[in-house]
């Protein structure tokens, strides 16, 4: 999740939805996720996808000790 490290350093959005992260998936070639395959890392991103959508919804809910996902 480096990548939105340096997105928000450039001001822009994370990207934070399930579609979005597979397209930064595809862009950035292969071994972007060290020795997993294309579908485990789909499924780290959907995990990932899952959490930060589970996060911001609580946020909104007024729970302000719900943490972001952070890898």
């Amino acid at each position: 999740m480096e990548v939105n490290a340096w997105r928000r350093r450039r001001r822009d959005a994370p990207l934070s939805g399930y579609q979005e992260l597979c397209r930064e998936l595809a862009a950035s070639g292969p071994g972007t996720f060290a020795e997993l395959d294309s579908a485990g890392a789909r499924s780290v991103l959907r995990r990932f996808s899952d959490a930060w959508f589970a996060a911001a919804k609580r946020r909104k809910d007024g729970d302000v000790s719900a943490g972001f996902p952070r890898r």
